[in-house]
């Protein structure tokens, strides 16, 4: 049953992407918001299937991720401040997530200050950017939101580091790939808006894939850490 729901998201996922990759702007609306709930049953059912525990801070990140995504729909400007507190709670959610399987013994400290500097810097960068042509009541919540993606990132390579595994390569990846969704994301609604190449496919396909790929690799860590591998 569980793939079931896992195909109907990978269904909507292809039909939401092409919609965004033809620019039919009215057509992705309609699928955007139930991409999401899909993805949050399939992980409920394999937690369910396989008798393991579904984390209530996975499922807090994704429903707050689906409130981002439902008022990103909306073009007012308080909706799109709504819609980015709710990913900035995601984010804060991920980094406890990524902690309960953190073994700090096992992690390489210079890795994750080499990475946290290059994710300082490219929130940094692409703030400069975009200083002049964000609005005031936004103007340093992108810099903070970006360093707080930056954060859950490296906390994702700490992860990685600790459980070593199929798992944890596949949370580092998503982390990633969420880190440059968003900054497309800033550069398409506030820079370059039209003018960036299939801006809006490639903010969803990174995004869509980042969701799957931290709620599948952190199941696979659940999964492994029950059978003791």
């Amino acid at each position: 049953m569980q793939y079931l729901f896992l195909v109907v998201f990978v269904i909507l996922s292809v039909i939401h992407l092409a919609n965004c990759y033809q620019g039919k702007d009215s057509l992705r609306t309609h699928t955007k918001g139930f991409l999401l709930p899909f993805l949050i049953i399939y992980y409920l059912l394999l937690c369910s299937v396989h008798s393991i525990n579904f984390s209530s801070i996975l499922l807090l990140a994704l429903l707050t991720s689906w409130i981002g995504d439902v008022m990103l729909l909306r073009s007012k400007f308080r909706y799109f401040l709504i819609g980015g507190f709710s990913f900035l709670t995601a984010h804060f959610c991920f980094i406890p997530l990524y902690c309960t399987y953190i073994d700090w013994a096992l992690v390489q400290p210079v890795v994750l200050i080499v990475a946290a500097l290059v994710y300082a810097s490219c929130s940094y960068a692409v703030f400069h950017v975009l200083n002049k042509a964000l609005p005031q009541p936004f103007f340093y919540g992108v810099l903070v939101y970006l360093l707080v993606n930056g954060a859950m990132n490296v906390f994702a390579l700490a992860f990685g580091f600790s459980v070593r595994s199929l798992g944890g390569i596949i949370v580092v990846a998503g982390s990633m790939l969420f880190f440059c969704s968003d900054v497309v994301l800033f550069l398409v609604r506030f820079h370059q808006k039209g003018k960036l190449l299939k801006g809006h496919f490639i903010i969803m396909l990174t995004y869509v894939l980042a969701e799957f790929l931290i709620t599948q690799g952190y199941f696979i860590c659940q999964q492994l850490s029950k059978t003791g591998a």
